[in-house]
This record gives structure tokens, sequence and C-alpha cells, in this order.
């Protein structure tokens, strides 16, 4: 019995008391395999008693209580300059906020003010993708295009219009009406590489930089939601390079599963222009010391193991041995990704019915697992499970995650 609320898409059955690279104990003694890095959120996985220190020392030196939304602290000021860094755009400035859907929701609201400030009110859309998800507030559901997400507040949903799926044949997209959806627009919101929602779906060849050329020909803001993807998931610190967002979201791995927080990047040459303007950033808790503290601490063991280097050659590994354990047990599934964002995905008669037995099979197996479906344009019904464990699983662990992960689909 618990007095959490807990979501009903949850696979672990028990309560953790220590982490061990992708082992979780439990609180009854028992040990659960994790497929997802705890929710997407873990990105070191060993050495966590030296993390831990390092914490420690920086909370110890940054514990000052006070709203981010009308102070500056040391730790959110540094922690600012190590992620603009991290970018690769030095001069971009951050808000850091809670949570991605709090992000994502800045994000949309700045993207409003900026358009109005420049004399641009009429531009009041914002543009979406098909099989997206940006978060759980009214204006992050209204953008994101998946449709059991968006199913539950159908009723308040603002109507954006939305671009095509990943997914869908390049061609779609190479019409006169995608482009006049940009000539109104206030913003587009995409993530470079889906997570949950689309099962690590990445792009055609050349359709962000299309999406791209679009916005920014017809004066439409574009704000690339990395909260997936960013700080070292697929290889590099960020999917999205400079001068390509004007706003950048991003946080999972952030704060490395220790604390909440997601940064909203406007680029340079944005932070430029709205440098004199009263800006809607009134979160309470954002910009919080204590919580900019353990994730500049996070980010410099990071950076000091050089795990991002890694990431590309470790996922590569941990990609190949899941296709692998795939062929070899006959199975029909499709393993995709990037770096450390990848999915194994099947394709079923019955969506829930499917979901439901996944969920039930990684209970019964203590895996602790991320699962998702969606719908292909043909109307085909696919379910995946997602593989996001830290950057440094070493080669048993990948040994132990191809294993499991092709388990529980095959079950």
């Amino acid at each position: 019995m618990t007095g959490l609320l807990l979501t009903a898409g949850a696979t672990a059955s028990g309560t953790i008391t220590n982490v061990d690279g992708v082992r979780l104990l439990l609180s009854d003694g028992r040990e659960a395999v994790d497929l997802s890095g705890i929710g997407h959120v873990l990105s070191i996985g060993h050495g966590l008693g030296e993390l831990r220190d390092r914490i420690i020392a920086d909370v110890s030196a940054s514990l000052i209580p006070g709203s981010g939304r009308i102070a500056r602290f040391e730790s959110s000021e540094r922690l600012a300059a190590t992620v603009a860094e991290q970018w690769g755009d030095p001069y971009a400035r951050s808000y850091f906020a809670p949570s991605g859907t709090d992000a994502v929701e800045l994000a949309i609201q700045l993207a409003l003010h900026i358009q109005t400030a420049r004399g641009r009110s009429d531009r009041t859309t914002v543009l979406g993708m098909h099989d997206s998800y940006h978060g759980m507030s009214v204006a992050a559901t209204s953008v994101a295009g998946h449709r059991s997400h968006r199913a539950r507040l159908a009723r308040v949903l603002i109507p954006w219009p939305k671009l095509p799926s990943f997914s869908e044949p390049t061609d779609v997209w190479n019409s006169a009406e995608i482009e006049d959806l940009f000539r109104s627009a206030a913003a587009v919101v995409f993530e470079p590489v889906g997570g949950t929602t689309s099962g690590a779906l990445a792009p055609p060849d050349g359709i962000l930089a299309m999406v791209t050329e679009l916005a920014k020909r017809h004066g439409c803001l574009v704000i690339v939601d990395e909260v997936v993807t960013g700080f070292g998931r697929t290889g590099t610190e960020f999917v999205t390079a400079p001068g390509t967002a004007d706003i950048l979201v991003s946080g999972k791995w952030l704060g490395g599963g220790y604390v909440a927080l997601c940064a909203v990047m406007l680029s340079s040459p944005l932070a430029t222009e709205v440098n004199d303007q009263e800006l809607p950033l009134r979160f309470t808790f954002a910009n919080m010391s204590v919580a900019c503290a353990v994730a500049g601490a996070v980010q410099d063991v990071v950076a000091e193991r050089r795990l991002v280097s890694g990431a590309h050659r470790t996922g590569i590994a941990l990609r190949t041995q899941i296709s692998q354990e795939v062929s070899r047990r006959g199975l029909d599934a499709e393993v995709r990704g990037v770096g450390m964002l990848l999915a194994v995905e099947i394709s079923v008669d019955n969506v829930e019915t499917r979901m439901a037995r996944l969920r039930s099979n990684a209970q019964k197996r203590n895996v602790v697992a991320m699962l998702g479906s969606r719908t292909t344009p043909s109307g085909a019904g696919k379910v995946h499970v997602m593989c996001t464990p830290p950057l440094d699983i070493n080669d048993s662990e990948i040994d132990t995650i191809a294993a499991t992960i092709v388990d529980l689909v095959n079950d």
C-alpha cells in the first residue's frame, strides 16, 4: 500500500532502495532489470558514490532558499553558462523550469510573446506533428499529435494544425498546403527524434532541414523539444546544431534523475532581441539554487568521465546486440533509434490488449520498462519497448538488456 499516486503505465512493482547500473535493488530484497534509465532520466549508473559526494559538496555550497523567479543564484548562473557551451552557442540564455511540460509550455508562451513584440499578434497558431509528445498541459497536449494522449483532453484542446508524422512518405511534405501553415504560425514545435510516444522514430533525411527552412522563410519561430534527446543521449550533447532552433528545450538527463529540472534555451540572436523586454517568466520554482547545483554536479561528472563521446559507440553495440537477439529468436520486430535512445517495435492486432500483456509480463519478470504504442498512417497498430539505459553501461549489461527486452516482447 502506498500513499503515492502512480501512473497506470508503471511497470516497477517495488520500492527502489539503490541503483547499480541497470540493476535496481528493491526494499523486499528483489532485484529488477531497468531498461529505461528509471524513466529516461538516469544518465550515470555506476560510480554513484563519487557522484553523490560531488552533489553533496555542491549542494552544501548552494543551500540557499528562495524563488528563482525574482532572484539569481551562483549555481543557476553557472549552469546557464554550462548548457550554453554544451549547445555550442555561448551567448544563449537559459531559464530552468521544474519539468518538460513546464518548459514546453513556457517556450510556447515565449514564442507568442515575441511575435506580439514583433507586431505580429495575429500569429496565434503553433504547429506540431503527428505521433509527437510534448507534455501534459493543455497547450503542450494541443501542440502534440499522439491520438491517445490527446483523447483525454479532447474537449479543451486548442485546434492547432498538425504537420505529417515522420513515418509518412517524404513527398507528403512537398505541398503548398504545408507551406501555407507556416505563413501565419507563431512557432513550430518538434522532436528531432521521438521518445516513448513514437518509439524513437527519426525523421527521413532532409525533413528537419526543410521544416526549419520553411519556418525561417516565413518568420515562424523554431522550438525544438530535446527533453528526451538532449545532454548526450544520442552521442552528441544535442541533436540540434547552433543556429537551427530559436528555442531549445531539454531536460531529462540534465539533472541525471536526482532533481526535476529542464532548460529553456533562447538562441543568442533571440536572446539579444528580447534583452530589454519583460518576459512571461513567472514560475515560482524556476532557477532554484539547489536544483541547479545538483544538475551542475551531474554535468561535471559526465564531462569528466567523457561519457557523451562514448554514447554513440555504446549505442551501436547495444543496438547490434538487440538486433542479433531478435534475429536469433526469429522475432518479427524492428530495432531502431540513435545512440542510447532505442526501441524494439512489433506489429499487433489489438494495441490495448498487447500493451496490457507487456505491462503484466514486465511486472512478473521484475523489469522496469517504458512502453508505448502508435498507429501508422495506414492504420496498423504498433507497440514498442523503449531502451534508454545510462551512458556508462558495460558489455555484460548490454547482454542483459538485449536478452531482457527480447524476452519481454517475445512473451
